[in-house]
């Protein structure tokens, strides 16, 4: 098939039946292969087939998904990136997409919104079982058959024109369903599909896109700032959905979680844990101890009609990956048979069973024999009875099986308190020594960048591979690497600042003559430092100084001490500078040229003679 040449209604060996739609990277047909059998062929558009690195990266691609093999995804046939047009050739895939389905019928119903998230979750944890990410998922590239979700267009002309469409200011993928990550600037990752398929899920539930459909803008604001819209959604399928829409694409679970946790959950019951309320509990009739049941198709006894339960409360916080289950109250254990009605214990607690000697299977004569009680049927719409009374949790002991305690979040306000307070006691310092609290400064800019491009790799490793215990130490070998990088980032910042400062200086000079030299380079230098702290660009110093804090302080009890001692310090460097004029140390006598300079400029504006 290599250099196959597309040209009339014959696509290399395919025949082109009709065009099925046509996108902003190719158009694509329903065309016949030579037995006869139906295909979805894509063409790309010449914009991508003229770049020798595109057809590179395609033909990467393509070879990468010829190994996802699932039943939810339309798996590529055959393909020729060698071609004068390349052109992908797909599993056809006869239905509707469910974008269209949703806009004619309005949100699906719970049954076939589990089959739904099940589906996608099953094709995604294909795709990136392969090692390739698909880049665009939204409902308009979901097909429905049969219920059955199967994906469409994996996003192969995105992935290929990357870097131009990189370089135009466009983002690869549908707006209202980009991740928080892309929307950075940040490269497509399996966790950007996860984001996808919750936003997916959410507009099959909601029948409304999870983010608006307002400008690119305010559709951007909200993903950033973490607040779809998911009002209407199943609540056995919120916490789901908001750990998959996490802000950081770490906390987000992978395909493979998703699959588990979608298996357990459904939607139209009262209980999480993977099984309807009538498996556990089929209907009773009150009236007696038999039970009916009545047996259908499927493999779920069909229990007698019930009123349409309550809403139930959900757990509004989702921790971990499994949602939060909800069981309910023990049932009582049947009653007993006609011939077991004397298995009970005795009046002092011994088990007439014990005697070893009684081999009538009948407890001894002068056993009790107290009536049966008849067994409380349960009904899942009754309200769950209160629990009793625990003690406070300074005098419960743990057993020995009891479980790991939650993970406490960490104190992230402190964070950024003590990230203000340290910016106070750099500002006091530039107070009193200006031009070494400068070098300071942008000395720790520097290593903080250093750090951050290092941590971002690991966290990308973590996503790839999940965690290990020698990612950390990995990371800090990795770092000097990403220092040329962390050079030249911060010298063009700092170039920057310290022209903004030049500034600074020369307007205090001259404007307020009674200002001495050394206290408006320590202005100058106070502004430097908040431009190097606050300025456009210096957002990766700030994120790995709360890396640094979450891992040096993780308590908040902790986090609220250090967050005392270092006011303590502001407070006292703020002091001390009031008391005393700057110094200009390493650079002695610098404030005595600039005041001299001053005077110059001075003579020279006035018509004397300047040196004399």
């Amino acid at each position: 098939m290599k250099g196959a040449v597309t040209s009339g209604e014959m696509i290399g060996e395919y025949r082109v039946l009709q065009t099925l739609g046509e996108g902003g990277m190719g158009v694509v047909h329903l065309g016949a292969d030579p037995v006869g059998r139906n295909v979805a062929i894509k063409v790309l558009r010449p914009a991508v087939a003229g770049d020798a690195t595109a057809r590179r990266r395609l033909a990467r691609e393509v070879d990468s998904m010829r190994r996802v093999h699932s039943p939810h995804v339309a798996e590529i046939l055959d393909a020729d990136v060698t071609a004068e047009r390349p052109y992908i050739v797909t599993q056809y895939v006869p239905g509707r997409t469910l974008e269209e389905i949703v806009e004619e019928r309005g949100p699906i119903d719970p049954a076939g919104l589990q089959r739904l998230a099940l589906g996608l979750a099953s094709a995604l944890s294909a795709i990136h079982g392969a090692g390739i990410v698909h880049r665009d998922m939204k409902p308009g590239n979901v097909m429905l058959v049969d219920g059955e979700p199967v994906v469409i267009d994996f996003g192969i002309a995105q992935g290929a024109d990357a870097t131009r469409l990189t370089a135009t200011g466009m983002v690869i993928g549908t707006p209202g369903y980009l991740a928080p990550e892309i929307i950075e600037g940040e490269d497509a990752g399996p966790p950007s599909d996860i984001h996808a398929w919750a936003g997916t899920v959410a507009y099959a539930a909601t029948g409304r896109p999870p983010f608006g459909s307002g400008t690119f803008e305010s559709i951007f604001y909200k993903i950033m700032s973490g607040t779809p819209d998911l009002d209407g959604v199943p609540a056995a399928l919120l916490p789901m959905l908001r750990s998959a829409m996490a802000r950081h694409p770490a906390e987000r679970p992978t395909a493979v979680d998703l699959v588990q946790i979608a298996r357990r959950i459904h939607i139209d019951s009262t209980i999480t844990d993977g099984t309807r309320i009538d498996d556990h509990y089929p209907a009773r009739n009150t009236a007696g101890p038999a039970e009916t049941i009545v047996e259908t198709g499927n493999d779920r006894p069909e229990a007698f009609a019930a009123p349409a339960p309550a809403p139930t409360l959900q757990p509004k916080d989702f921790r971990g990956l499994l949602p939060p289950v909800a069981p309910p109250p023990p049932v009582p254990p049947p009653g007993p048979a006609p011939h077991e009605t004397g298995r009970q214990f005795g009046p002092s607690g011994t088990n007439p069973f014990d005697n070893p000697y009684n081999r009538s299977g009948y407890p001894p004569a002068t056993a009790p024999t107290p009536p049966p009680q008849p067994p409380v049927p349960y009904d899942p719409y009754r309200p769950p009875q209160q629990p009793p009374p625990q003690p406070p949790p300074h005098q419960q002991r743990p057993g020995p099986h009891a479980g790991p305690e939650p993970e406490r979040r960490k104190p992230f306000a402190l964070y950024r308190v003590m990230s203000g307070l340290v910016l106070v006691a750099l500002l006091g310092f530039a107070r009193m020594t200006p031009v070494l609290a400068v070098l300071v400064t942008m000395t720790g800019v520097l290593v903080l960048r250093a750090a951050d491009k290092a941590a971002k790799g690991m966290e990308d490793r973590r996503t790839r591979r999940g965690p290990r215990t020698g990612d950390a130490v990995g990371a800090a070998i990795r770092s000097p690497l990403h220092l040329p990088g962390a050079v030249l980032t911060t010298a063009l910042l700092s170039g920057l600042s310290l022209f903004a400062g030049l500034v600074l200086l020369v307007v205090l000079m001259f404007v307020k003559p009674d200002m001495g030299a050394s206290t408006a380079t320590a202005y100058a230098a106070m502004l430097v430092i908040l431009l190097l702290s606050l300025a456009p660009g210096s957002g990766a110093p700030r994120r790995q100084l709360a890396r640094v804090w979450g891992a040096l302080l993780p308590r908040s009890e902790v986090a609220l001490g250090g967050t005392v001692v270092l006011g303590v310090f502001a407070a006292v460097l703020v002091v001390l500078s009031q008391g005393r004029p700057p110094d200009t140390t390493p650079v002695d006598g610098m404030s005595q040229s600039l005041d001299d300079l001053r005077g110059n400029v001075r003579d020279l504006v006035d018509g004397g003679i300047p040196f004399m």
